[in-house]
């Protein structure tokens, strides 16, 4: 059959009534959750207009100044490097004290991980997400395709345009979101490349990204920031929409449903004596009939542009869905919480119109009106050049109209409206490194540097969190994933190659009990050529539960600077060991250098009896 000749109707109505159910089903969630977050999602696309300094309407005079001090671009890239910068951490504690090397191997596994796939950067964007629109989705999938067929974990920011929780939920896995959908556009070769059996069908439902039967606004993202914002009153804005409309490409739509389902099957198990061994008759096994629920784990079904693609069991067995919330500000009871931006756009708006006015006044300032009667002059002939000689008709009127000066208490008022922008925002004198005025006790100072960091310390701890639940799915994977040896090398550092240290890590399904795992961790030493041989091997016989915690340091200078003075106070107080100091000033080569320094110690301790 040629793809000409079918449709993706065609196709659908070959589909068994059991399908054509499912595909409802996911397409009543959808329109149900879409529904619920119509409301958020209105604030998101003002917000991120006011983060890239597009504050102004479209349609505005010429002679109007639209100039933009855009103090939430500031705002929102210094809160970043605060909470990135000394890089957050994720440590597995074992809930059996026999795996705790094991803890410390899957500790050093995410530690190497992190850096070589460069997460960072993916952190970096779910913070900003979530400051601008609230909240920032996180997911972390295994992609078995990847890394030469062994598959790899990936961390990505998830657009929040394409996420869509259940209406009343209040986070991704507390139990409190019975489904979750992620509705995404991709482009139609794309699609028919993921699923070939649906390939002549698949036909695109989507007008680049906006599926036909749903309004604009739902996905139409990138039509506002590609627009030519001009400040002439023309219909230039109007054009640069129409010229928009008509590069639109058809695409897929892309719809994935992660839902607890409820569904229950019949089944034939085994009957049981009271000591839990099967009850044999006749030298048959006694058989009964049971109900049991027919996806454990959880349900995953796919649909691309209406048509049934996917539907079976969550292919994660840990049963979560592969999401994870970060949160700006929360909001009781609601899932999107309340980012910086939105609070910031009304003292925004007061210092932009000030700053126009202040600007349009010192022009008309500075060069006034001409105003003369009627043929007294050749307005043509009437510039702005210095040292103008100008002829007039005798008799005529001919002078120029100052505008009326600045406000005496404009620059105080637009002072006052700075100040309401840092206090809104959290930010003062303290923390931009400025010492407050009449205050000169370091004590004094110290603690207000302290209760400057509230803010600061309440999106690390939002942060944590986050990370924390990463961290639960990342350990998922790893124990349903990693059945092939994964080469993890580590180093103190990484530019001089110095301390290096490298070993595989693998899990091996438990033959007797599949609700253990095998891992088997072995070291690899360099040798005399220079390759890499196996070393000690370890193996651990584990349930694969560990409490996860991450940790974030703040990276304020002050901040810094006092962990280093603590740090230096201990080590004179003998509590802390030379290795220990220089790990925590974040020496380059701290554990070369303390070899060095016990190595010394080693010599000297030689070196005393001999004397």
């Amino acid at each position: 059959m040629e793809r000409d000749d079918v449709s993706a109707e065609s196709y659908f109505s070959e589909q068994s009534p059991e399908e054509k159910a499912v595909v409802d089903m996911v397409e009543q969630l959808f329109q149900k959750a879409r529904k619920a977050r119509k409301q958020k999602q209105g604030k998101w696309e003002e917000n991120f207009e006011f983060y890239l300094g597009r504050q102004w309407p479209y349609r505005r005079p010429s002679y109007r100044h639209s100039e933009v001090v855009n103090l939430i671009f500031a705002a929102v890239e210094s809160v970043i490097p605060v909470l990135t910068d000394n890089r957050p951490q994720i440590s597995f504690l074992p809930e059996d004290i026999e795996d705790r090397d094991l803890s410390q191997a899957l500790t050093e596994l995410v530690d190497s991980e992190w850096s070589r796939e460069g997460w960072s950067y993916v952190l970096a964007d779910c913070i900003k997400q979530s400051l601008i629109t609230g909240a920032g989705i996180g997911s972390l999938e295994f992609d078995p395709r990847q890394n030469q067929g062994l598959g790899r974990i990936v961390l990505e920011n998830k657009d929040p345009y394409t996420i869509y929780p259940a209406p009343r939920a209040k986070d991704v896995n507390d139990g409190s979101c019975p489904f979750f959908i992620e509705a995404k556009p991709l482009p139609t070769e794309e699609a028919r490349a993921m699923f070939p059996e649906l390939a002549p069908y698949i036909r695109g439902s989507v007008s680049t990204g906006v599926p036909q039967r749903y309004e604009r606004s739902e996905f139409d993202t990138t039509l506002n920031s590609n627009a030519i914002r001009s400040n002439d009153a023309t219909d230039d804005a109007t054009s640069a929409f129409a010229g928009e409309e008509s590069k639109k490409e058809n695409e897929s739509l892309l719809i994935k449903l992660w839902i607890d389902d409820d569904s229950v099957e019949e089944v034939e198990i085994s009957c049981k004596d009271h000591y839990g061994k099967d009850i044999v008759e006749n030298g048959v096994p006694k058989m009964e009939k049971a109900t049991k629920k027919k996806y454990p784990n959880g349900r995953l079904v796919i649909t691309v542009d209406g048509l049934l693609a996917y539907d079976d069991h969550n292919p994660y067995k840990d049963g979560r869905y592969p999401y994870a919330r970060l949160i700006d500000y929360q909001i009781p009871n609601e899932f999107w919480g309340m980012g910086e931006v939105e609070q910031l756009k009304s003292p925004q708006r007061m210092l932009n119109r000030l700053l126009s006015f202040m600007m349009d006044t010192i022009v008309l300032m500075g060069n006034p009106i001409w105003v003369a009667d009627m043929g007294a002059i050749d307005a043509d002939m009437v510039t702005n050049q210095p040292g103008l000689i100008v002829e007039k008709t005798p008799g005529a009127d001919v002078h120029r109209e100052s505008g009326v000066g600045l406000p005496a208490n404009v620059l105080s008022v637009y002072q006052l409206c700075i100040d309401a922008f840092d206090r809104i925002f959290g930010s003062g004198e303290i923390t931009q490194g400025i010492s407050p005025g009449g205050i000169t006790s370091g004590i004094a100072i110290d603690s207000l540097r302290e209760s400057a960091q509230t803010r600061i310390r309440q999106k690390a701890r939002n942060l944590e969190k986050f990370l924390g639940e990463i961290g639960i799915l990342y350990l998922s994977r790893v124990m349903q994933f990693y059945t092939t040896e994964r080469v993890i090398t580590l180093s103190e550092d990484a530019a001089a190659l110095t301390g290096l240290r490298q070993f595989t890590f693998q899990i091996e399904a438990e033959p007797e009990n599949t609700g253990f795992y095998i891992a088997k961790v072995v070291e690899r030493n360099l040798g005399e050529n220079g390759t890499m041989i196996p070393g000690k091997i370890t193996t651990f016989k584990t349930k694969g539960i560990f409490d996860v915690r991450a940790t974030v340091g703040s990276n304020l200078p002050f901040a810094k600077k006092a962990k280093a003075d603590t740090s230096m106070k201990l080590f004179e107080l003998g509590v802390l060991t030379p290795q220990r100091l220089l790990k925590d000033l974040e020496y380059p080569q701290a554990e070369q250098v303390a070899a060095e320094l016990e190595q010394r110690a080693a010599q000297q301790a030689q070196a005393q009896p001999a004397a």
